[in-house]
């Protein structure tokens, strides 16, 4: 038990996929900008209105990138 929450600390195995998953999340709400300037008030597929779902993926693309960039620079600097 110690030793997996002492492995979960030391960061995610691989940080630039994270990196890779935060920029596929940018790219969808850049992917989806026209649909919102088309139609602001409008929805995706699942009723999630469109103004709403578009910061939503920028932040968590964002978030995403800097989480895996926070833990990348740190395991270089630890070796």
């Amino acid at each position: 038990m110690a030793d997996s929450i002492r492995r979960m600390a030391s960061g995610p195995q691989r940080p630039t996929v994270l990196i890779g998953l935060g920029i596929a999340f940018v790219l969808g709400g850049l992917l989806g900008f026209p649909l919102f300037l088309a139609d602001p008030l409008g929805t995706t597929g699942r009723g999630i209105p469109m103004w709403l779902a578009l910061p939503v993926l920028w932040v968590g693309g964002i978030g995403f990138i800097a989480y895996g960039w926070y833990w990348r620079v740190r395991g270089r600097r630890s070796r």
